[in-house]
């Protein structure tokens, strides 16, 4: 067997238990996140399951995924990019959708061009430098 030959079996009843195991711990809703194709598991099977058992919160890394659960096109979820995305006109046409916002220069542009405050959340940077908004020093 080569270094690119292996399978990887997720069980759907695990996944399930996983789900309402967290849900029921604090009874709080789940952000179920399904960035990198659900992690390999394959976007479309882990959202629609997730879906059918109640989740209605979603986190990708990129547009593209966003665009890709739309189009699966189910009732009543949200989904949340974990970056600030370009394509604003997504984000003011799909009102289930919500964003990471990086830097106050972005959240500035995003505000100007009539983006709803309830679909924003800002990332901040608590001093590690990675990423986020590192407040009066961000500019």
């Amino acid at each position: 067997m080569g270094v690119n030959d292996f399978k990887v079996i997720v069980k759907k009843e695990n996944i399930l238990h996983n789900y309402h195991y967290l849900k029921k711990l604090k009874n709080k809703n789940i952000i179920a996140v399904v960035k990198a194709n659900a992690y390999g598991h394959g976007i479309e099977n882990i959202v629609k399951l997730l879906t059918e058992e109640g989740c209605d919160y979603f986190a990708v890394s990129r547009e593209y995924e966003a665009k890709k659960i739309l189009n699966f096109q189910l009732k009543n979820i949200k989904i949340l990019i974990l970056e600030t995305i370009e394509n604003l006109d997504l984000l003011k046409q799909n009102s289930n959708l919500e964003m990471m916002v990086n830097s106050l220069s972005d959240l500035k542009n995003i505000l100007s061009n009539g983006i709803s405050t309830k679909q924003l959340h800002l990332k901040i940077d608590f001093g590690f430098g990675r990423n986020g908004i590192l407040g009066k020093r961000d500019k």
